[in-house]
């Protein structure tokens, strides 16, 4: 942990996705609020928080938080 692989494929992946044959216009991330590294992953490659939606899962209330990277 703390190698910046995590960083290094999430960085790998966003080039491909926003790269013939694909060009997406928005590559998004929905990540569980209790996982502050990968929060810090998406932030260090760009993507902003553009939201947050709660759920339950088995019972119990679960937050997530959205981020994006726009074309």
């Amino acid at each position: 942990w703390g190698r910046g692989y995590a960083k290094e494929a999430l960085a790998a992946v966003l080039r491909f996705a926003q790269a013939p044959p694909l060009k997406l216009s928005r590559v998004s991330a929905l990540i569980v609020v209790e996982n502050s590294a990968s929060v810090r992953v998406a932030q260090a490659c760009s993507m902003k928080k553009i939201g947050r939606s709660d759920y339950e899962l088995d019972g119990q209330p679960r937050s997530i938080l959205i981020y994006a990277l726009d074309q």
